[in-house]
């Protein structure tokens, strides 16, 4: 809905390809000017010859900024996730530890059902962990302001979206269509030849530089003054960001964890049809108001909060 990623024709600077630093860590040099220090960069795996080492539109300074808020502010203190993968594998062998014979075989009937409840339950739970980490804001983060009217926030919140989801660079393929999801699962292109694991791990790094889009927009509009006839509204719609975006994060540890990986993939298609539903809001919004948006307007704001012709 509001980003699209390309597969094939633009593919972003592998890490893999990133010469190994040897850097003074008391100079104060950022050599591509990109908010980050040079010894910064290499505690944080980035170029500091390249100011957007993942291609994601992103200086590397921002993108660490919007990684730590991401961390801190939707994640566990110390930005660990849960892997369902790593639980199952755990309790799996822990299963099996107990029933190995004394000559280290085991026999069919080992594999119960209650190895099959185990499972499913640790994969609940695994889950559950991850849905506690949505929603992450409350009204209590929100900027209420009754002095600013309806198409200011609009503009505002538009203008910030524009940092981030330019409507000229929009792609030709939307990343949400669920083929493209198919296609990654495959390591396949759109016109069926499969990837290397470099361009394989390319892309997961490509799709992991969306995340900071969405934490950076959500991180930003969360401060904003929102009109308290509108509070509902932002709620929602910060939510969404910060919800995508973690979805987007599990989306591109797929090769690391498929199980998270999946798991991300399908809470990815659920948000986009909450954003679907949040815009529906806000053009019905700008149409009770009887806001106009012209070309002086935010890009942003015209495509997305006004009519739906567009």
């Amino acid at each position: 809905m509001v980003f699209a990623a390309s597969t094939k024709e633009e593919k972003p600077i592998s890490r893999g390809s990133i010469k190994a630093q040897v850097i003074d860590p008391t100079s104060q040099n950022d050599t591509d000017n990109d908010g980050l220090k040079d010894w910064e960069e290499v505690i944080a795996g980035t170029d500091h010859q390249n100011p957007d080492t993942d291609g994601n539109g992103i200086l590397d300074g921002v993108d660490r900024i919007n990684t730590l808020a991401f961390q801190n502010e939707i994640l566990d203190k110390d930005g660990a996730l849960p892997l369902p993968t790593a639980e199952l594998s755990r309790s799996f062998f822990g299963y099996l530890e107990e029933r190995v014979q004394e000559n280290g075989t085991l026999t069919k009937d080992d594999f119960d059902e209650s190895l099959k409840e185990m499972v499913t339950n640790d994969t609940v739970a695994a889950t559950q962990k991850i849905l506690d980490q949505q929603n992450p804001y409350t009204r209590d983060d929100l900027r209420i302001d009754a002095s600013v009217d309806p198409k200011t926030y609009f503009n505002v919140v538009g203008r910030v979206g524009e940092k981030y989801f330019p409507i000229k660079k929009r792609a030709e393929n939307d990343f949400g269509r669920r083929e493209i999801f198919i296609q990654l699962i495959e390591k396949k292109y759109a016109d069926g030849t499969t990837m290397n694991d470099e361009e394989y791990q390319e892309l997961l790094i490509h799709i992991a530089g969306f995340r900071s889009k969405y934490t950076g927009f959500a991180s930003e509009i969360k401060n904003i003054p929102v009109p308290p006839e509108l509070s509902d509204f932002h709620l929602s719609f910060t939510n969404f960001l910060a919800n995508t975006a973690l979805a987007v994060h599990h989306i591109s540890l797929l090769d690391a964890d498929p199980v998270l990986g999946l798991i991300g993939i399908e809470h990815y298609m659920k948000q986009l049809q909450a954003g679907w539903e949040i815009l529906s809001v806000a053009r019905s919004t700008t149409k009770k108001y009887n806001i106009i948006f012209t070309d002086q307007d935010s890009p942003y704001a015209k495509y997305h909060f006004g009519s739906p012709t567009l």
